[in-house]
């Protein structure tokens, strides 16, 4: 008699005569990257638009605000932003509050793109299920910290390095 839980049908802590080739295990494998693939390419290709893009304008933002120094309404929208990001299912939300701030519908498009993951796997952050919803929480946060500095000091400083 075999049990259930021994591989290729053998008792358990027997070899099989007829190993599984390797190949079938890395399929598998590939399997599942297949279905994360248009999920980072997704993540990706987010974090390269904030990169590129300008940043959006904050609604009713007169276009000849100074930078003076003082705390204003871009400060506390990307502090609230931080907050937020860091905060695992909710993180996705950083964008909607940045949408509802400034009427961008490509903050909509970040938002569902760090939603996907966790609806993906039933919310669960397992990594046994998953990697993906994990590592969109962490690129969740470096993408709302990077859209936070304007892109033409990220790409001065990406050129000097």
């Amino acid at each position: 008699a075999t049990s259930l839980g021994a591989p290729h049908g053998c008792e358990a802590g027997a070899r099989s005569l007829h190993p599984r080739p390797r190949s079938r295990r890395t399929l598998a494998c590939r399997a599942e990257l297949q279905q994360d693939a248009p999920f980072v390419a997704a993540i990706g290709a987010c974090v390269l638009a904030s990169l590129v893009l300008p940043p959006a304008r904050v609604r009713g933002e007169a276009a000849e605000e100074d930078d003076d120094g003082e705390f204003g309404a871009t400060d506390t929208r990307m502090g609230v932003m931080a907050i937020i990001s860091f905060l695992p299912y909710f993180n996705w939300l950083s964008w909607v509050f940045a949408w509802l701030d400034s009427g961008s519908k490509l903050y909509l498009v970040y938002a569902a793109v760090y939603l996907a993951p966790y609806l993906r796997t039933n919310l669960s952050l397992s990594p046994d299920e998953s990697w993906l919803p994990i590592a969109s929480i962490f690129i969740c946060i470096l993408h709302v910290q990077v859209s936070e500095r304007p892109s033409s000091v990220l790409i001065k400083q990406v050129v000097f390095i």
